[in-house]
C-alpha cells in the first residue's frame, strides 16, 4: 500500500506489516510535528501522536481519519472526501480475513 500527499514523501507499507486499521473521528492524543507541514487545514510529514512515531497525510477538515498501525510507526490518512476515506478503509479491511 502506498500513501501519498502533495509536498510529502510517499510511504510504502507492506500489507504484511499492518497490525491494525481503524477509522478514528479525531487524533488520539497530543500531536507534535517533528518534520513536515502543520497548518490549519493540512498535517503532512513526521509527527509524534500520543508519544508514538507517526506519519500524517491529513486534511484536518475531512474526518474520520484512517489509522494504520505497524510495529514501529502509525500512519494517519484522509482523502478528499469522507466517502473516499471510508472506501479505502473497507478495501484494506477486505485484505485481512476475520
Amino acid at each position: 500500500m502506498v500513501l501519498d500527499a502533495p509536498f510529502a514523501k510517499k510511504s510504502e507499507i507492506p500489507l504484511s506489516a499492518i497490525k491494525a486499521v481503524a477509522l478514528v473521528p479525531e487524533m488520539p492524543g497530543k500531536t507534535v510535528r517533528t518534520n513536515g507541514y502543520g497548518g490549519e487545514n493540512y498535517l503532512t510529514g513526521d509527527f509524534k501522536v500520543a508519544g508514538k512515531k507517526a506519519t500524517l497525510y491529513l486534511n484536518v477538515k475531512q474526518p474520520p481519519y484512517l489509522h494504520i498501525s505497524t510495529k514501529n510507526r502509525d500512519y494517519y490518512f484522509s482523502n478528499r472526501t469522507e466517502a473516499q476515506t471510508r472506501a479505502l478503509y473497507e478495501k484494506i479491511q477486505s485484505q485481512f480475513p476475520d
